[in-house]
């Protein structure tokens, strides 16, 4: 879905197409969690970010407490400028336990990019590198989460060690 989008976007496909694509996928699985947040981030990128928010909304009322959509609800919101909200779903995820790297390593990040509560940015983020140390991501997270904190000779040295991890990567 992802791809329809893409090639929407390019040129390649009429946006009203694209959606129509990406609604019939969506209507030959409406209650699998990844369709729908596959179809809502489609459209958001298609322009259409109250579609977007529809889709999750709607899915949201079926499966309130699915994580997968609750993340995804979390990813759009901070993409759509509502950080803070979008921390707060995340944190309610990791709040259930077992965090996952993904959830551990967005909240990390989007508060290091607030810069309102470095420490706890920087706690999670070393929750999350445990999990994976060589996730050249989560190492950039870190980096930011130290500069959050005011520590701004270890973010060099992390930043720089996230570079090598993943080098030419363009998000880090």
């Amino acid at each position: 879905l992802d791809t329809v989008a893409l090639v929407s976007r390019a040129g390649a496909l009429p946006a009203a197409d694209a959606k129509a694509a990406i609604d019939a996928a969506l209507a030959r699985a409406p209650s699998d969690a990844e369709v729908v947040a596959a179809a809502a981030r489609a459209h958001e990128e298609l322009g259409d970010v109250a579609r977007a928010r529809s889709l999750l909304d709607d899915a949201l009322r079926a499966r309130p407490r699915d994580p997968e959509l609750l993340f995804s609800l979390a990813r759009y919101l901070d993409r759509n400028g509502q950080a803070v909200a979008a921390v707060e779903i995340a944190e309610q995820l990791l709040d259930r336990g077992a965090p996952s790297i993904d959830v551990l390593n967005f909240v990390a990040f989007t508060l290091a990019n607030q810069r309102t509560r470095g420490d706890d940015a920087r706690r999670l983020a070393w929750r999350a590198l445990v999990q994976d140390p060589l996730n050249g991501y989560v190492v950039d997270t870190l980096g930011w989460a130290e500069r959050a904190a005011g520590d701004l000779a270890g973010a060099r040295a992390t930043l720089a060690r996230a570079d090598r991890l993943s080098p030419g990567e363009g998000e880090i």
